[in-house]
């Protein structure tokens, strides 16, 4: 979070819900949605941001289409526990940026490129240690 928030994003709010988001979804960057599509890739359930749909929406959205993971560009599929952590921070930021609550003075910004942000600022805090020292202290703390 502080890293976003050196970045000029509005963070103080955010919290670490570890039961929002699972291994095993997808996230859709282009329209910050969190998918679960089934083992042939048809997409079942969806959140946008920290809202589910209801199916006639995700119909709507989606149809038919399939998941393609080799789509780096729209497709970010979760398979460790850092990337469970960008998906809760990235869910709570397609909120804020919903709301309007992104600040005008970094941009218009698009979904893609919030993802962008997010995913910078987490592995930035992953390279300068950041993360161990929260994880250490969250385990320590936690009741």
């Amino acid at each position: 979070m502080a890293n976003l928030k050196s970045m000029g994003f509005l963070v103080d709010d955010l919290e670490f819900d570890p039961d929002l988001v699972i291994r095993g979804l997808i996230m859709d960057k282009v329209t910050g949605n969190l998918v679960k599509a089934d083992r042939f890739g048809y997409i079942k359930r969806v959140m946008h941001g920290t809202q589910m749909l209801p199916t006639r929406a995700v119909s709507e959205i989606y149809g038919r289409e399939l998941v393609d993971l080799r789509k780096e560009d729209t497709w970010e599929f979760l398979n460790t526990l850092f990337s469970v952590s960008e998906a809760v921070m990235f869910m709570q930021m397609v909120d804020k940026l919903d709301q309007g609550l992104v600040p005008a003075e970094l941009g218009p910004l698009d979904y893609k490129g919030l993802y962008n942000a997010v995913s910078k600022a987490l592995f930035r805090a992953h390279v300068e240690g950041q993360l161990k020292v929260t994880f250490c202290r969250y385990i320590f703390t936690y009741d």
